[in-house]
């Protein structure tokens, strides 16, 4: 892609140009922004360095480019982590200076900026970039700093400190020594004081006078001038001020320029969703489509589900773009309507499932689905192709909260990260990698992309399930979590084709005991939950650590097969982890006790003799049970995590094996004894379910959905009221990689133990 680099003259900004061409991009024009007052050397911004700003109008001499500047009018007026656009802030100046280059190079598709650690400089970067179309490139991001810094001077980086502000730095001593002088300093303070290597947490700032980039010249400091600013006794501060400099010239002058860009309106380069436009421009295709819809309401959430059909007279078409379009219009205003009917906003929302019926639908279906979401905290989301019925073009679901206030101290927060890094995939678009609320973390579908490229590695399954469950890890830790220990349950996707590779399930299982190493509890091996230590790599910074806890959890997993997935990826994870905090907060209450049973009927005379008890784990706060609900040939085996008042989570499987499997309303009785069990032992009732999600392969679907009334039809006779649930037929799926189960009953509740409430309590 053509690049504008947004530079300060700091080593970050300079040493992630040279990673974007090491990517293989082209940087073709320079942006920085500098004070109004050339004599003042630093701003009170959040944003921006502008120390030694005098000296960078010399960069298009050195680089041959040119470099747009423009002098910062506004201040930081908005100080919230997120950010919308601001009337006087000075993210608008930034806005201005990119749209001038876009402007005069409409070639540009991306920002090159420095970004390491720092989520407040990231995400105003990427909300620049989305306004203007353009894609944020931030190789550095969560990069270990120690690795970082090496690999600057590696890579012939010359730059000096120009400013200092922290323990164990001195202006008069440190100021215009270069990175290679203070390295070993910098390694000491890391290691007393946790000092930030890269200067994270503004220990300094620096100024690269050369680098591989500057191909036409160097800059020599002839003059300097050390302003100390504090002379505290601990931690003094103080500037470099640059007097005099020249260029030394490499070899003959390139056709760099500076240009000054003034308060030239910017409105034309700026995108926006027209939902107006796209109502007048696909007219026939809305009118043309229709949706189902279903709401199921819970206790402090609501689940939307919806299904897009196509009246198109020539029949439902999957991979057409006016009918995909038409039908994703056609949910989204319905779910729309339905969240503003009870007075929720798409903020409130937490995660989407979009399911398409062809994968080809996939970039007609995202235009729309990008109109109606917000771009700033969007929910999570996760895609994949299904075999959906005649005449179905997609499927929706969406579970929001029903108030804002719901989590109390665990709002909702998100992980949204826009710019491609070495970190984990980017999320381009309002979806975000994780949303957190009342202790849940509720991440994306993660592809097995390599993150820099955003393609998929060569050799199918394997690399792809390993990169995934890496980026489930490097999301979960971003977000306080930690997937081989706190996470609940995960969906694993696989595509048709990856099912038909004969080495799919040995790579498979050798995964699953590899990133999952409490699975296997479900399955009667001995494994110790209590949390297992593990290797730390010493260079990594503290915000890059996975949380330490106390307890692990054997993770529920359904395993499917979808015929396609998104980019032609052979796997897809869907992970759903407790926060750490939280986690913590629950296992360190309640009894040390560890209470087992293994093998025995349960003793409640509610639950008669057709019921055993596989095994089972109490312990604190954690809630681990496998029993089995039989009746004549037909077996239900039910999967119970339970962790508090935070989230319990059943999965009830009806295998293919033991005859029977076609009566339905035997089926829905055992599901309903199954529910009274799940509901009674984590202290829950029927209206704290939040989310109920069945899985079937598509031939047995009729029978499914009519086990699911009649179980819906118990209940209703106990005035427990309706589960509406989300329906998702699939070719295969199983507890196992060898997928060699039916159907799954999905069900999920965000309260649990002993909470008081004051209906519908099981």
């Amino acid at each position: 892609m053509k690049v504008v680099a947004l530079v300060s003259g700091g080593k970050d900004s300079c040493y992630n140009m040279m990673l974007c061409e090491r990517h293989g991009h082209e940087i073709v024009a320079l942006a920085n922004l500098l004070p109004m007052d050339s004599g003042v050397d630093e701003l009170d911004s959040y944003m921006f360095q502008t120390v030694g700003h005098q000296l960078i109008g010399a960069y298009a001499q050195c680089t041959g480019l040119p470099l747009f500047r423009r002098r910062i009018r506004g201040a930081s007026v908005g100080k919230d982590l997120s950010y919308q656009e601001t009337d006087g802030d000075e993210v608008e100046d930034m806005l201005a200076l990119l749209a001038s280059a876009k402007a005069s190079y409409p070639e540009i598709e991306a920002v090159s900026s420095g970004a390491i650690a720092s989520d407040y400089q990231r995400l105003r970067v990427e909300n620049v970039c989305s306004r203007l179309g353009l894609i944020s490139l931030a190789y550095m991001w969560r990069t270990p700093q120690v690795c970082l810094f090496d690999d600057m001077l590696d890579g012939g980086l010359h730059a000096i400190f120009v400013k200092v502000a922290a323990l164990g730095l001195k202006p008069k001593r440190d100021l215009g020594k270069t990175l290679e002088d203070l390295k070993e300093t910098l390694h000491v303070l890391r290691e007393q004081f946790g000092c930030n290597v890269c200067g994270e947490g503004g220990e300094y700032e620096t100024l690269v006078l050369d680098c591989p980039l500057f191909k036409y010249g160097r800059i020599v400091l002839d003059k300097a001038e050390v302003v100390v600013e504090s002379d505290d006794p601990i931690a003094p501060s103080g500037m470099y001020h640059p007097k005099e400099f020249h260029v030394e010239v490499k070899s003959a002058p390139g056709a760099g320029k500076e240009i000054d860009v003034g308060d030239e309106s910017c409105a034309a380069l700026v995108k926006g969703a027209d939902i107006s436009q796209f109502e007048r421009e696909h007219k026939e295709a809305i009118s043309q489509a229709s949706s189902r819809i279903r709401v199921h309401k819970s206790n402090g959430f609501i689940h939307v589900m919806s299904e897009g059909i196509s009246a198109n007279q020539g029949g439902s078409n999957p991979t057409d773009s006016m009918q995909v379009k038409g039908c994703m219009y056609s949910m989204l205003s319905s779910i729309k309507c339905c969240l503003e009917e009870n007075g929720i906003p798409w903020l409130q929302c937490l995660f989407v499932h979009m399911y398409l019926a062809d994968m080809q639908g996939f970039v007609h279906a995202n235009s729309v689905y990008c109109m109606f979401f917000p771009g700033v905290d969007p929910p999570s989301r996760a895609c994949v192709e299904l075999p959906l019925e005649q005449g179905v073009v997609c499927a929706l679901d969406v579970l929001a909260s029903t108030d804002v206030d719901v989590h109390g101290d665990w709002p909702r927060r998100v992980l949204h990260v826009q710019s491609f890094s070495e970190w984990a995939p980017c999320c381009i678009g309002p979806y975000s990698q994780g949303t957190s609320a009342g202790g849940v973390v509720y991440m994306a579908g993660q592809l097995g992309f390599d993150p820099p490229s955003m393609m998929l590695p060569p050799g199918g399954f394997r690399p792809e399930c390993e990169n995934a469950m890496e980026h489930c890890q490097s999301v979960a830790v971003a977000i306080n979590s930690d997937v081989k220990k706190s996470a609940i349950s995960f969906v694993v996707y696989v595509s048709k084709e990856t099912l038909e590779d004969p080495l799919f399930v040995v790579e498979g299982n050798g995964l699953a005991s590899k990133f999952l190493p409490h699975y296997g509890w479900w399955d009667g091996q001995q494994t110790d939950l209590q949390s297992f230590e593990e290797t730390i790599n010493e260079e990594l910074d503290p915000y890059l650590l996975p949380p330490k806890l106390s307890q692990s959890i054997p993770p529920l997993v359904i395993h499917v097969c979808v015929p396609k997935l998104p980019k032609g990826a052979a796997v897809e994870v869907q992970p759903l982890v407790i926060d750490a905090r939280k986690f913590e907060q629950l296992v360190g209450h309640g009894s040390d006790d560890v209470k087992k049973l293994e093998r025995g009927v349960a003793g409640d005379q509610k639950y008669d003799s057709d019921l055993e008890v596989i095994h089972s784990f109490r312990q604190k706060s954690l809630y681990l049970e496998k029993f089995e609900l039989r009746s004549g040939a037909l077996t239900v085996q039910c999967r119970v995590v339970s962790v508090s008042d935070t989230v319990s989570k059943m999965h009830m499987w009806i295998s293919s094996g033991g005859g029977g499997g076609d009566n339905a309303d035997e089926l829905g009785q055992l599901l309903s004894r199954g529910v009274q069990r799940f509901l009674k032992e984590c202290g829950l009732g029927w209206r704290d379910i939040c989310i109920a999600r069945a899985f079937s392969r598509s031939e047995f679907s009729p029978v499914m959905k009519a086990a699911l009334d009649r179980m819906n039809g118990i209940a209703k006779e106990s005035n427990f009221g309706r589960l509406e649930c989300a329906f998702a037929p699939v070719l295969e799926l199983g507890k196992s990689m060898a997928m060699e189960d039916t159907a799954v009953l999905d069900l999920q509740s965000n309260l649990g133990w002993n909470k008081t409430r004051t209906e519908d309590i099981s």
